[in-house]
């Protein structure tokens, strides 16, 4: 297996991390400025890995999939068989698989740290029968939920035959947390793909762009693009020195239809050849796919490089981008599907759009994505039309009880600052109030907690459930006995 051209070093420090991972932890964390050959090497890495026998985990999360719950964790899931999952028990089995869409939730919410343990527990299985690789390129668009689910399990890998492998973009805070989520790796190397020579340039020009370039034309290309690969093709095919200004015009030869279809596939979280036919677009998608633009994987369109998606999106008028949104919301199936491109549909409030992100944020917290839910519950907060009537405020309130689930009390309290004089009364207050109680159960006192709880007691005539929980909760955080259990008695 020859390998990628000029990379030798790199070459080197792959395989020796892929021999550390057969024998316990290892990392390999790959940084890098766009177009300069991370996936490349990630490519190279899982052909290596996969030729040695090793279990091999995939997941390449692009920009629109950063908005979607789990979206990473269901690409990695892709490669692992039904009875490895069956093997879990049946409540990780049941976290794993709600979460990567092969069950569907049930009415009880999701604990994160369930699907988190669920992983940890796959993958340590996976290496009692042999070395297990996880490959994550461009980790900065991996999804918050995948995120978080990735860190807790690779925490826990203490001894196991796991290696991560990451490639992220340069910059001190992007893509760095999975970088760093094995807290004691048996090996570890961290690399920054720096530019190539002029000579492997010139062997990646002639065997990408089928261009052989004269020795001043080749020094012109090495001197533009510092050695970045991708733009040193780019730059031999079109001339030119701005990247972003080379990308767009790759697009310019395509037809009207064409890069319409390309736009359809940057805005589509999991675009597909049966989505783009729906669309009335797959035959001018095959003119894209001839140009190298995008290539079908595995029954997915992806771009052949992450930039071209953001040029396809760049280059369309911002009401042709919203149009492309509705389009797919009304093909989508998904609750979360639907509710995002709606809101990227629209440009202010909408009621409509609220109710579905609703929807969207209940099913997100019900797979166990709590950081999704906070999001797509803000989005319908913002989203709504009155932002001071009732369905605003049962929205902010939501809002405050999904961040307080997720430990963020001090946000959940900040939303609520003006329960009291600006929310109606009723079991939405009431609910409110209940949130504060438990924000000031443990960080403030008990006298302001019982205040928050009788409140709430008062908010609750009209609402049998929540009359009893507000009891419940003031006999918790009673100092008498006896109240507690008269309290207790009511409810």
């Amino acid at each position: 297996m020859v390998g990628p051209v000029g990379r030798d070093a790199e070459r080197r420090s792959v395989a020796t991390f892929l021999a550390a991972a057969a024998s316990g932890p290892a990392i390999l964390a790959i940084a890098g400025e766009p177009g300069i050959g991370k996936s490349t090497m990630c490519r190279y890495a899982v052909e290596l890995a996969e030729a040695a026998g090793s279990t091999v985990l995939v997941c390449r999360p692009t920009e629109a999939e950063s908005m979607m719950s789990f979206a990473g964790l269901t690409d990695l899931m892709s490669g692992i068989a039904d009875d490895a999952l069956a093997a879990l028990p049946a409540p990780q089995h049941h976290a794993l698989a709600v979460a990567s869409l092969r069950e569907e939730p049930s009415d009880a919410t999701l604990d994160e740290r369930a699907v988190g343990t669920g992983l940890a527990t796959l993958l340590s299985q996976l290496a009692t029968r042999g070395p297990v690789v996880v490959v994550v390129d461009d980790a900065q668009w991996l999804d918050a939920a995948s995120l978080d689910v990735l860190q807790f399990a690779f925490r826990r890998t203490t001894d196991q035959r796991v290696g991560l492998l990451v490639s992220r973009r340069v910059g001190p805070d992007v893509g760095i947390g999975l970088a760093t989520a094995m807290a004691e790796p048996a090996w570890r190397q961290e690399m920054t793909l720096g530019g190539l020579t002029m000579a492997s340039l010139f062997h990646i020009v002639r065997d990408q762009a089928n261009l052989m370039l004269a020795r001043p034309a080749l020094v012109r290309v090495v001197d533009l693009s510092g050695g970045n690969p991708f733009l040193a093709i780019e730059l031999a095919r079109r001339g030119g020195s701005n990247l972003s200004s080379l990308v767009v015009d790759r697009l310019s030869p395509l037809s009207d239809r064409a890069r319409e279809a390309l736009l359809a596939v940057a805005c589509s979280p999991r675009p597909t050849p049966a989505l783009i036919e729906r669309l009335g677009l797959h035959g001018h998608l095959d003119d894209a796919e001839t140009a190298g633009i995008v290539e079908v994987v595995e029954g997915r369109v992806r771009f052949t490089h992450p930039l071209l998606a953001s040029a396809s999106i760049d280059a369309a008028a911002a009401p042709a981008v919203r149009a492309m949104h509705a389009r797919l919301a009304a093909m989508a199936s998904d609750a979360e599907t639907v509710a995002r491109h709606l809101a990227l549909a629209t440009s202010g409030p909408d009621d409509a759009v609220a109710a579905a992100l609703d929807i969207a944020a209940e099913r997100a917290a019900k797979r166990g994505a709590s950081i999704a839910a906070v999001e797509l519950a803000r989005l319908a907060m913002l989203r709504t039309e009155d932002p001071d009537g009732l369905a605003s405020w049962t929205r902010r309130v939501r809002v405050a009880e999904l961040l307080y689930t997720a430990g963020d009390t001090a946000e959940a309290a900040g939303l609520l600052d003006r329960l009291a004089e600006a929310c109606p009364s009723g079991s939405v207050r009431g609910r409110g109030w209940l949130t504060l109680l438990q924000v000031a159960y443990q960080t403030s006192s008990l006298a302001e907690a019982r205040a928050c709880g009788r409140a709430a007691l008062s908010d609750a005539a009209d609402d049998d459930s929540l009359r009893t929980t507000a009891l419940l909760s003031l006999a918790v955080v009673s100092e008498d006995i006896e109240e507690r259990i008269r309290l207790t008695g009511e409810a």
